[in-house]
């Protein structure tokens, strides 16, 4: 089952992200999980998970046996969606920094992620007839693992999952989706994908620069 506060924890940063500062999120018996009121519309908010959930057993794992989960080193977030279900063993392993799997490609790290995504968006594309309806509805979609803050990834994620959520059959829809993971929020709306991420001008401002570095042992 969801948890509730850690849900409405997930929401609030969510508002936050986005710049409202006044709301009177409140969290609901059904679905959609809360409303608010925000430049004169009723908002209606879903929120649902997409952590892995190897990532959640390896933390157990780990909690259990009082060790420390090597994600770092590990594939547990870059399997498939519909990859087979894999023994505790398998995960332990994946944790050890001496037992860590093959390495794994950076774009099938990102593939899967968003594969993970688009499947979570999709289930709930599928009850969104079910829910009450607001002035606006929007779905929230968070990944508690979060995705890397290196270069490669900002460059690549933003096409990776706009292909991935654009490959989805059509459905009466959401007015806006999020989805934030580590320092990444995501929003996908009819006008496209927008990507906010807290780092961007610094890696803008550190690439131009770097573009414009003279060669080693040019005189300046």
């Amino acid at each position: 089952m969801p948890d509730a506060p850690q849900e409405r924890d997930v929401a609030l940063r969510l508002l936050d992200r986005l710049q409202i500062n006044e709301h009177d999120l409140t969290q609901r018996t059904t679905s959609p999980d809360f409303s608010f009121n925000f430049s004169g519309f009723q908002v209606g908010l879903e929120v649902t998970e997409c952590t892995p959930s190897e990532v959640h057993r390896a933390r157990k794992i780990a909690s259990d046996t009082g060790g420390f989960p090597c994600f770092m080193t590990s594939k547990l977030s870059v399997r498939p969606p519909d990859a087979p279900v894999r023994s505790k063993d398998e995960i332990r392993n994946d944790m050890s920094p001496f037992g860590c799997g093959a390495f794994v490609l950076k774009d099938d790290h990102l593939k899967n992620w968003c594969a993970h995504i688009a499947v979570a968006v999709s289930k709930k594309q599928a009850k969104f007839s079910k829910y009450e309806k607001f002035d606006r509805n929007w779905l929230l979609v968070w990944d508690g693992e979060g995705i890397e803050n290196d270069y490669y990834t900002a460059v690549r994620i933003p096409s990776m999952l706009l292909d991935a959520l654009c490959a989805l059959p059509p459905h009466e829809d959401f007015n806006a989706i999020y989805i934030t993971s580590g320092d990444y929020m995501f929003e996908m709306t009819s006008g496209g994908l927008r990507v906010a991420h807290p780092l961007s001008d610094h890696y803008n401002e550190y690439f131009a620069r770097s573009a414009q570095a003279p060669e080693v042992g040019a005189t300046t």
